[in-house]
């Protein structure tokens, strides 16, 4: 074999770098430019090996990946991958997350772009161009098919877009005609969490925003394999329940509620906790917790304060302690500071707590107390003036013992509140959390709350029944209602409805202060123009409200009340007329939500309609409670059969997910009676409709 001939220049270069580098120098150099060529020769002739390792290289360093249902895929054969639509970087992890090559259906403009151009054509993607007419498209689609016949993995997006709310987008019936002439099986995807990452629309932009944590957690999930002859309505619904499974797969890996309340505090000590209207007399001291407090109170105070009465409930009755998650405490408080530091200190000591509302008969409130078998209730002196237990009249009550959270709270010296204050802003959260209040062996199936089904002083017709809510069922919804209505630090709630409520208890208490921002608590017995001045004084960005309290404002606040709002969430639904007469007065649209205690605070819910990029995706529908939350899987089965019905077809609302409660209280027959196959049934008709928005017809 002759020998390579190089030019005098070159020759005399590597004869001299040959030289004069050391042997071991030597030996790398070589070895780098014999790398070099072998990955020139696999790119000219095997691109998708190289391409393949550089994906690979990329998603290993900037995501933490988990996989389920890989085995799902066949091994060989074709199948149709219909996955949800999230971000830029949806394909590569997808490339990744199992090991067959993918043919990916495309949008045909990205074939025009020049670096992407070359790529697409080694992926050997399938382009739809919808701008050439039907009969594009259905050649289109006829190509994929033929892909599924010759035994390839075709994947396709079938939303047609990236979603701009979090929210699934309806499904095209493209993937129908795609397995019309194939019986290759249809095998649903969920992309789970990428929902705040960089490549997607959340915050309204992509790439050019930080990111929220390196590596960024994501899971993919591969659904089992559906017929061919599954219509897309039927496949979107698959998708749905996959989310709902990896919302409670990645819950089992989370943090409780309490511990992240920590971790919040440490990071951000001095900001806004609770913003309180002013009372009569001033706060004596940024760190008085007596009955004069006023606020506002920072994330710091609220949480030494918090610590100092679990020290003194864990040291003044320790029969609360002698079986975790048996023995709850009552909690008879109006919401404010106080209440927040009470939740905290018995969530710190592993208390479950049983808030009650104070405007319930006096009957139903002895009901919720004779079946929570509650001993002691958590209250203020103050409070009890105004708003005095009704138990003194039933001798099988006498015996409950009412702790003054204000004589309890001035019963810590002053040099223990500054410590604990100290410990909050100088040590680092995990000592906090795990040597001070010792909740690392808090487990997230323990029960943290009790709440019970009467949730309005009309309902008393009916028996009151507990609803256990655990600590995977706070840390799910909270993550849940934060990334939906992209709650952040810079936000301010006002709250008007009670603790007692589902969307009270979760939205104004454990979401916000999990994520860092701040609440404004203002009692159900103001009057409606004193919502307005509560949110112009203090630049609400979030309000909580009943309808009746939204109905009372649209007559007596001004237009220029709600203008610091984003968003007016409701708890219930208003007619569209109603909606659209607030709407035109004050400039923003209540939201309708749909709330149930045993789903842990809201589960469906209608959102500010986003337009990106010149594409407007629906978000509200006035009159409708809203779609399902990422995390939760809705469906309207017949109620004999269980069998999904079509779009617009009234039957059985039926929900699951991780925000399902764990059962009712001591009454494992009504729990039973309510579940079936792990979804909770409402009991309240509805139907939905091809956009996935629900309406209930009948309760």
């Amino acid at each position: 074999m002759p020998k390579p001939v190089f030019p005098s220049g070159v020759k005399t270069l590597l004869a001299d770098l040959c030289w004069t580098l050391p042997l071991g120098l030597h030996v790398i150099v070589l070895s780098a430019l014999a790398v070099l060529v072998v990955l020139a020769v696999l790119l000219l002739l095997r691109p998708y090996i190289i391409t393949r390792l550089l994906l690979w290289l990329f998603v290993k360093s900037f995501y933490r990946m988990r996989v389920y249902g890989a085995e799902n895929i066949p091994a060989s054969g074709g199948a149709l991958l219909v996955c949800n639509h999230v971000s830029y970087i949806d394909w590569v992890l997808l490339l990744m997350a199992q090991r067959r090559f993918i043919r990916f259906v495309i949008f045909a403009g990205w074939t025009r772009m020049l670096v992407l151009r070359h790529l697409l054509r080694w992926g050997r993607a399938i382009p739809i161009d919808a701008w050439s007419g039907p009969k594009a498209i259905l050649k289109s689609l006829r190509n994929a098919g033929d892909a599924l016949a010759s035994g390839d993995v075709v994947c396709i997006f079938a939303e047609g877009r990236f979603t701009r709310t979090g929210f699934l987008l309806p499904f095209h019936r493209g993937l129908e005609q795609i397995v019309k002439h194939s019986n290759a099986p249809i095998i649903p995807v969920y992309l789970d969490e990428l929902w705040g990452s960089i490549f997607s629309f959340y915050g309204d932009r992509t790439l050019w925003k930080w990111p929220r944590m390196v590596p960024y957690p994501v899971n993919v999930a591969f659904g089992k394999p559906m017929p061919a002859s599954s219509s897309a309505a039927e496949v979107r619904l698959a998708v749905q329940k996959l989310s709902a499974d990896c919302a409670l797969a990645r819950s089992k890996a989370c943090r409780s509620i309490p511990r992240e309340i920590v971790r919040t505090a440490g990071r951000h000590p001095f900001r806004t906790c609770i913003v309180q209207p002013a009372e009569k007399e001033p706060a004596p001291s940024p760190l008085a917790t007596g009955a004069s407090q006023t606020g506002p109170f920072t994330y710091a105070a609220i949480l030494a304060s918090a610590m100092c009465l679990a020290g003194k409930l864990k040291k003044c009755f320790p029969e609360l302690r002698t079986e975790v998650g048996k023995n709850a405490i009552g909690m008879w408080l109006p919401p404010g500071a106080r209440a927040i530091q009470a939740h905290l200190a018995a969530a710190f000591c592993g208390i479950p707590i049983v808030p009650f509302a104070e405007k319930l008969p006096s009957d139903a409130i002895q009901s919720i107390l004779r079946q929570s078998a509650v001993r002691h209730v958590l209250s203020a002196a103050s409070h009890l003036r105004s708003h005095p237990l009704p138990i003194a009249s039933n001798a099988e009550l006498a015996n409950i013992q009412v702790i003054d959270l204000e004589s309890l709270l001035q019963s810590a010296s002053p040099a223990r509140r500054m410590l604990a204050q100290l410990a909050v802003c100088l040590l680092p959260s995990l000592i906090v959390e795990r040597f001070i209040l010792r909740l690392g062996g808090h487990r997230l199936d323990d029960t943290a709350a009790i709440l019970f089904t009467h949730m309005h002083p009309s309902d008393h017709a009916v028996e009151p029944q507990g609803v256990m809510w655990s600590h995977r069922n706070l840390i799910a919804a909270a993550s849940s209602l934060a990334k939906t209505f992209d709650l952040t630090p810079r936000d301010r709630l006002l709250c008007t409805l009670p603790l007692s409520q589902p969307a009270g208890l979760m939205f104004a208490l454990w979401t916000p202060l999990s994520v860092g921002a701040s609440v404004l608590f203002a009692g159900e017995s103001l009057a409606a123009k004193a919502y307005g001045e509560l949110c112009t004084e203090n630049n609400c960005t979030v309000w909580l409200a009943s309808p009746e309290q939204l109905l009372a404002a649209t007559d007596q606040c001004q237009p220029s009340d709600f203008r610091s709002l984003r968003l007016l969430i409701c708890c219930g639904v208003l007619s569209p007329e109603k909606t659209k007469t607030f709407a035109e007065r004050f400039g923003i649209a209540p939201l309708a939500v749909y709330q149930r205690p045993e789903l842990t605070s809201i589960v469906t819910a209608n959102v500010p309609d986003k337009t990106l990029e010149k594409f407007t995706q629906i978000g509200n529908k006035p009159g409708t409670i809203g779609q399902a939350l990422p995390g939760v899987a809705c469906r309207i089965v017949h109620p004999e059969t269980w069998e999904p019905l079509p779009a617009d077809q009234v039957g059985m609302l039926v929900i699951s997910g991780p925000c399902v409660m764990p059962g009712y209280w001591h009454d494992e027959a009504a729990t039973q009676a309510a579940m079936r196959d792990n979804w909770f049934v409402t009991g309240e008709q509805a139907r939905m409709d091809e956009d996935g928005f629900i309406t209930i017809t009948a309760r």
